[in-house]
């Protein structure tokens, strides 16, 4: 089974941003689609620079919630995308939902990004992997 056979079930448009979004926008496109636990990071052609998981955004949060005390939020706020950004993987409508969920279990991925020439053009959730999984038989 394909990639595009499942993708888009769940999310239609993923959560894009630029590489200088702020951690207060980032939080804000995640909370806008509570199925999605990931944002993507893309230049101004919609290419896949990074991928930004809640995991990241907690951690990055937390960590300096702990340190500095709610004073310092301001200053985790201010935090932009390129900074907290992971290496983007992908795949494409044509690759093999087993291929998806390998990336998935390897880099701990829940939402992958499925891009065509070079551009975003939606995801794949963990969900879709597995509900495509279970029909193959």
């Amino acid at each position: 089974m394909k990639v595009e056979e499942i993708y888009k079930k769940y999310t239609v448009k993923p959560e894009l941003v630029g590489p200088d979004a702020l951690i207060s926008e980032i939080i804000a496109r995640v909370a806008h689609d509570r199925g999605s636990r990931s944002v993507f990071v893309v230049d101004d052609n919609q290419a896949l620079l990074g991928i930004i998981r809640m995991e990241d955004i907690l951690n990055r949060v937390g960590a300096r919630h702990v340190a500095r005390g709610f004073a310092r939020a301001s200053d985790v706020l201010a935090t932009m995308a390129k900074h907290l950004m992971i290496e983007p993987l992908w795949v494409t409508p044509t690759d093999d939902v087993d291929d998806a969920l390998k990336i998935a279990v390897r880099f701990s991925l829940e939402d992958i990004p499925v891009v065509r020439d070079g551009k975003v053009v939606g995801e794949v959730d963990c969900f879709e992997m597995l509900e495509g999984l279970a029909s193959k038989g």
